[in-house]
């Protein structure tokens, strides 16, 4: 099936965004150790509204709508979309717009660049921090 050659590129989108916390919270646990109980929470939050274990369709429209602009959210549905079924809400269909992919992608590609500068320009204090 030809859909399955979309799931590498949204592998590297999903890999881009996990790096890109990983730089953000790595720079940020450096100075401040307590965030870490507040990532556990931020985590588990993040687990339970990403629609892994359930479907969007359940929701409602306005909810759907707000759900999907999230980058892990979109990919999470993109992924079933192309692997699991063809019935599976994707952005597009729930906005009913091809263009509004564009949203997703584009704020994983700043938080992207955001996070790797503000390590970049964190490391130099990191060994005075430790």
């Amino acid at each position: 099936n030809i859909r399955m050659f979309w799931a590498p590129l949204l592998f590297i989108e999903l890999i881009m965004l996990g790096l890109a916390l990983a730089f953000f919270l790595s720079a940020t646990f450096v100075k401040l150790r307590d965030i870490s109980y507040l990532w556990d929470v931020t985590l588990q939050a993040l687990f339970y509204l990403t629609p892994i274990l359930y479907r969007v369709s359940i929701l409602p429209e306005q909810a759907q709508k707000i759900l999907l602009l999230s980058p892990l959210a979109q990919i999470i549905q993109d992924l079933r979309y192309v692997l699991v079924s063809t019935q599976s809400d994707t952005i597009s269909s729930v906005y009913g717009n091809q263009l509004i992919r564009i949203v997703p992608v584009t704020l994983t590609l700043v938080v992207s660049v955001m996070a790797a500068l503000y390590f970049r320009s964190r490391s130099k204090f990191f060994a005075e921090e430790v």
